[in-house]
């Protein structure tokens, strides 16, 4: 490319430009999808070419190594992208240098949300090096776009009014998804739209699922782009959701991940995934050292040494790649529900011979995010003669309101509000008290609410009891007591079978990703016991209160007569088996005890 600078302009691609700075020409060519028409004549290079060129009239202190390079080789092409790689790969600065390239190249039309975890996070991380690169920009061209408002942690492209900071349309925004032990994620900016809407998400595979999800609202602006980075950690996390390789290509259950730095298509329209291989990274070829800030040949044998090859913290923190195992201890897997079509319709035989039993999972609060929810599944026979449980309803959170009164003035407990509510959908729906069920560890004071206001004739399911001594479903010669260490484990693993054999249909996909969140383990004497629902969250930023709800109402069908592995259609009810009998007794007993009796 001939250029040639004079007093006033400067050729560039074959035409004269009125502007002495080139960063200005690839902005004006970049902005324009890299290529000009002018007179007839089609000029420019091409988007890659002219955001490279953009980033080195900008920035000519930047680093362009192996890892940099990839990365905004690819930026310019993909609405979706997704970064993996390990610590120290340059992965946050070389995002934050492309989205300042993005605002340099049209301030006017573009809003930028970058996120991280916390505020300190925040100002270490992206925020941090957006600023910094900033500075840098303003030191060679003081006219360039860029007002740093650090207390709202926003960017403007010159000093805004008090109004322009209330929007913040125009502007790079910075975000802490977390504000000391709440969640916020990108709530408070799902309605933005402008022009052009960018997004890029560090930490990333910090983040659950759910945060990915609320992008969907953002995607209505004309133009969108989001990028995501971290270390890769878990395939149902936010990074692990945006990468996964796309479905020709098998899913990440499918797919063995190069050893190497690389590019795959990605899930979704436009998008891609990169992945930043530690190995061979820009200090691991021949001239050695060059770039002290990234991963170092000495650190990653350091690292091998401390942690092992096959751990988890080497693959994901030295490595750059998916840890191998993660998923393997997951009671719920999207193969397993694809196999066994249980995100299928059903079509019912037209016998009529259906019955709708009903799960509850209750929360006597919102603390920590989780919810009361309501599952209902119909019970019957598919054109095939195969016996199906599908969801018919749900999953439906009851709603819990502070002070909440009834129809006399009294104030509701949230016990109250549930059991009136659980009532009320019973009625509705023609639901027998002896086809509810809800987990009652913990929640006895619910049951007592619920047997007050409806019947005690229900089912207290007890999850953190022992397992019942029936035979286990897919292992009829041993008994659910002998495989596992809780109740709710004999229920998740239940639900699991049924979905192998093919009898569990038109499972909510929300239903589904809250149950492949949780992981199970073995016990010391052998039994296989499902994690603690808060050591759920702890790691994946939510509770599996949907997919417990759902086991609760499998649970209550068996009680009803419903076989998992019985293949064909069965009239026969369940026997009145011994354990069965003991639990309903003993719930009858605690819930008589709390009856009020006249004086």
């Amino acid at each position: 490319m001939a250029r040639k600078q004079g007093a006033r302009n400067l050729t560039m691609y074959g035409r004269v430009w009125n502007t002495t700075d080139p960063a200005e020409v690839e902005a004006f060519m970049y902005a324009r999808g890299g290529y000009y028409d002018v007179g007839g004549t089609k000029i420019g290079l091409g988007p890659v070419h002219h955001f490279r060129e953009l980033i080195k009239h900008l920035a000519p202190w930047f680093d362009f190594h192996s890892y940099s390079e990839l990365i905004i080789n690819e930026w310019p092409l993909h609405d979706t992208v997704a970064i993996l790689g390990p610590a120290a790969s340059g992965k946050t600065y070389t995002a934050a240098m492309c989205a300042y390239a993005e605002f340099f190249a049209h301030p006017k039309g573009t809003s930028i949300l970058c996120s991280s975890i916390t505020l300190s996070g925040l100002r270490l991380r992206v925020w941090g090096a957006l600023t910094e690169i900033l500075h840098k920009v303003k030191a060679l061209r003081p006219t360039a776009p860029g007002y740093i408002v650090e207390s709202e942690f926003k960017i403007f492209a010159a000093q805004p009014s008090e109004d322009e900071i209330k929007v913040s349309k125009d502007a790079i925004i910075g975000l802490a998804c977390k504000l000391g032990d709440n969640w916020v994620g990108i709530g408070s900016y799902v309605g933005l739209h402008n022009e052009r809407l960018i997004g890029i998400f560090d930490e990333a595979s910090l983040m659950p699922r759910s945060f990915w999800d609320a992008t969907a609202n953002l995607r209505k602006s004309p133009v969108t782009k989001f990028v995501a980075l971290g270390n890769p950690k878990d395939p149902m996390d936010a990074l692990g959701v945006i990468a996964e390789p796309a479905k020709e290509l098998g899913g990440w259950d499918g797919f063995v991940q190069p050893r190497k730095t690389c590019t795959w298509k990605a899930v979704g329209s436009n998008s891609t995934t990169i992945q930043l291989y530690g190995p061979d990274g820009p200090n691991f070829g021949p001239d050695g050292v060059k770039y002290p800030y990234l991963i170092t040949p000495k650190q990653l044998e350091e690292d091998k040494l401390r942690f092992g090859e096959d751990s988890w913290q080497f693959q994901m923190m030295n490595m750059g790649i998916m840890p191998k195992g993660v998923g393997s201890r997951r009671v719920i897997t999207k193969p397993l529900c694809e196999r066994g079509n249980a995100f299928g319709e059903v079509v019912w035989d037209g016998s009529g011979d259906l019955i709708d039993v009903v799960g509850l999972d209750p929360a006597l609060s919102m603390e920590d995010g989780d919810r009361t929810v309501l599952i209902r599944l119909t019970i019957g026979t598919d054109v095939y003669g195969y016996r199906i449980a599908a969801v018919t309803d749900g999953p439906i959170i009851v709603p819990l309101v502070s002070g909440k009164v009834d129809e006399t003035g009294k104030p509701m407990t949230a016990e109250d509000q549930i059991a009136y509510f659980v009532r009320d959908y019973a009625v509705a729906n023609n639901i027998k008290p002896s086809r509810f069920g809800f987990d009652a560890t913990g929640h006895g004071s619910v049951g007592v609410a619920i047997a007050r206001a409806w019947s005690p004739n229900i089912h207290a399911i007890d999850f953190g009891g022992r397992p019942p001594d029936r035979p286990a479903a897919g292992d009829p010669e041993r008994s659910e007591r002998d495989l596992y260490g809780k109740m709710v484990t004999s229920l998740w693993f239940a639900a699991r079978h049924a979905i192998s054999c093919g009898q569990i249909r038109q499972l909510p996909i929300s239903v589904f990703e809250e149950g492949a969140l949780r992981e199970y383990f073995v016990t010391k004497d052998g039994k296989q016991d499902v994690e603690k629902k808060i050591d759920t969250r702890r790691r994946m930023g939510r509770s599996p209160d949907l997919f417990d709800a759902f086991v609760v109402a499998l649970e209550v069908a068996r009680r009803n007569g419903f076989e998992i592995g019985a293949q064909h259609a069965s009239k026969r009810s369940i026997d009145r088996v011994e354990w069965l009998e003991k639990t309903q007794r003993a719930f009858l007993q605690a819930a008589r005890a709390h009856e009020l009796v006249p004086v």
